[in-house]
């Protein structure tokens, strides 16, 4: 029979020395996260808001834009 004991003996010091590590990365990231700020990670830059005006204005410049291409391809 295959003798496991020094396998798991080895894999259990591995876990061992892991944990340690990721102790230290933990605590790395707790010592720079209040220097990073806050992270922009995972969201949404924020919309922006167009007043009705503004809005008209760029519906009427795109009209007449348009308008003015319309004209063009007529003409020509």
């Amino acid at each position: 029979m295959i003798n496991l004991r020094p396998i798991l003996v080895d894999l259990q010091t591995k876990r061992a020395e892991l944990r340690k590590e990721l102790r230290g990365l933990d605590a790395a990231i707790k010592v720079l996260t209040p220097m990073a700020g806050r992270s922009s990670v995972g969201r949404r830059p924020a919309k922006r808001k167009l007043s009705a005006a503004t809005r008209r204005k760029i519906s009427e410049g795109q009209k007449a834009r348009w308008a003015r291409f319309k004209k063009q391809q007529q003409s020509a």
